[in-house]
């Protein structure tokens, strides 16, 4: 509910991101660190007054994804920009339900 009408999307991205395991982590080309459910960079632990804790939580993860989302929507997230999100669509809708 937390995302309204993007919600379904949400989860997709969230599948596409992480397989759903709220303590993955992926460090990119740039060094950054994707951490989470919703993979939040560590770009966003000082700029938003965040602990790594808060990011491998699960709940404060998507907490911290919808502040993400208010400012920058959906285009924050890679996988929403390239479509891999579209091949989790249909359980998305599925957990949505």
């Amino acid at each position: 509910n937390k995302f309204g009408s993007d919600g379904a999307i949400m989860v997709a991205v969230a599948f596409a991101e992480s397989k759903m395991d709220c303590e993955a982590f992926g460090v990119n080309t740039n060094r950054t660190v994707d951490y989470g459910v919703l993979q939040i960079n560590s770009v966003h632990i000082k700029e938003m007054g965040l602990k790594l804790p808060d990011l491998l939580d699960c709940k404060k993860n998507v907490d911290i994804a919808y502040r993400i989302y208010e400012k920058q929507g959906l285009e924050a997230w890679s996988t929403y920009n390239s479509g891999k999100y579209l091949e989790f669509m249909y359980l998305a809708y599925k957990d949505v339900k």
